[in-house]
C-alpha cells in the first residue's frame, strides 16, 4: 500500500500543478469567448505518452486502493460475515474498476485521437459560436 500511495501522491502533485495551478495562476491562451482555453491545456497534456502512462498507472493504483479500502472498511466496522463478504468484495471490485476505468478513459481517448490526428483545435471548431448571435 505504501508504493501505491506514493504513486497516487506523485500523480496528485503532477495533476494539481498541471491543471489546477496552471488554470488558476498561470497564463493560458484565451478561447473564442475570451475565457482560458482549458481544452487546449488538456489536449496538450494528453499528447505526451509519459503523462498518459502516469495517469493510467495512477488510476490503476487508485482502483486497487479503492477495492482494498472498500473491503477493509466493512471489516473494520465488524461487518465481515461469511454470507455477505463475497457480495461486498464483488461490489467493491466493480466500484473500483468503474471509477478507475472512467478516470483513465479520458487521457487514453485524447492520446489515441491525437495519434490519428483526429483532434479539433478547439471544442467549438465544428460548431457555431452561440454567444455572438
Amino acid at each position: 500500500m505504501g508504493i501505491l500511495g506514493s504513486i497516487i501522491l506523485v500523480f496528485l502533485i503532477v495533476h494539481l500543478y498541471n491543471f489546477f495551478w496552471r488554470a488558476r495562476f498561470g497564463t493560458l491562451d484565451p478561447d473564442i469567448n475570451k475565457n482560458d482555453d482549458l481544452y487546449k491545456l488538456v489536449v496538450s497534456s494528453f499528447h505526451q505518452w509519459w503523462y498518459v502512462a502516469l495517469y493510467v498507472a495512477a488510476q490503476a493504483s487508485l482502483g486497487y486502493h479503492l477495492w482494498h479500502g472498500f473491503r477493509s472498511g466493512f471489516q473494520t466496522l465488524g461487518l465481515n460475515h461469511r454470507k455477505y463478504m463475497p457480495l461486498i468484495k464483488n461490489f467493491g471490485y466493480a466500484f473500483a474498476v468503474l471509477v478507475s476505468a472512467g478516470f483513465a478513459s479520458m487521457p487514453l481517448y485524447f492520446y489515441f485521437l491525437a495519434l490519428q490526428n483526429l483532434l479539433p483545435t478547439s471544442p467549438l471548431s465544428h460548431s457555431t459560436n452561440l454567444t455572438t448571435q
